[in-house]
C-alpha cells in the first residue's frame, strides 16, 4: 500500500498508518452510553426513594409548627424565563429549640416575616414543608417517571448494542 492509496480505510498520523473499525467504535460508544444511562437510573431511583420517604415521614410523623419566613429565592423554569417555585427559609420552634430551615412545598413567594403553617419531622427538623403541601401529598408514581424514561432508553440502547450484525460486516477480532 502507498501513501496516496485511497482503497484502504487508513488514516495517517506522522507517517504511521492507523486503521479504524467504524462499527466497533460505534458499539463501544453505545456501550459507554449504556453505562452512563445505568448510572443515571441509579441516581434517579435513589432520589425518588428519598423523596418518597421524606414525604411519608412528614405525613405520618410530622408535627405542626408555625414557621416565620426569613427569605425566599425564586427557582427558574427549564428555560430560565419564569419562576416555577420558591425556596423559602424560615425559623420555627420545635421541642423548645429554634431552627432555621429550608421550607419545602412553597409555590408562592412569601414575604419576609410572614407566618406559615408548616409540618416538621421531629426526628429530622430540617425536613419541614408547608402544611398544605403535606396534606395534598399522596403516594404517586409520578416521581418514577424520569427513572422509567431512562430505563426505556437503556433498554433501547441495549437492544441496539446487542442487535446481530449484518452478514456484510466483518467479525470482530
Amino acid at each position: 500500500m502507498t501513501v496516496g492509496d485511497s482503497t484502504h480505510d487508513v488514516a495517517y498520523l506522522r507517517g504511521g498508518g492507523v486503521t479504524t473499525d467504524g462499527p466497533r467504535a460505534r458499539r463501544l460508544a453505545l456501550g459507554f452510553c449504556c453505562v452512563a444511562l445505568a448510572a443515571l437510573v441509579a441516581v434517579l431511583s435513589v432520589s425518588a426513594v428519598r423523596e418518597g420517604r421524606r414525604a411519608d415521614r412528614l405525613r405520618d410523623h410530622g408535627v405542626p409548627v408555625r414557621l416565620t419566613v426569613t427569605g425566599c429565592l425564586g427557582l427558574a423554569s427549564g428555560t430560565g424565563a419564569t419562576e416555577y417555585a420558591y425556596d423559602c427559609r424560615g425559623s420555627f420552634v420545635l421541642d423548645g429549640r429554634r431552627y432555621d430551615e429550608l421550607l419545602h412545598g412553597s409555590t408562592v413567594q412569601r414575604r419576609t416575616g410572614s407566618v406559615v403553617a408548616a409540618v416538621a419531622d421531629p426526628a429530622h427538623p430540617s425536613n419541614v414543608a408547608t402544611a398544605a403541601s403535606v396534606a395534598g401529598r399522596h403516594a404517586s408514581a409520578s416521581r418514577w417517571v424520569p427513572t422509567g424514561i431512562t430505563v426505556a432508553l437503556l433498554v433501547i440502547a441495549g437492544a441496539v448494542l446487542g442487535w446481530p450484525r449484518r452478514p456484510s460486516e466483518p467479525p470482530l477480532s
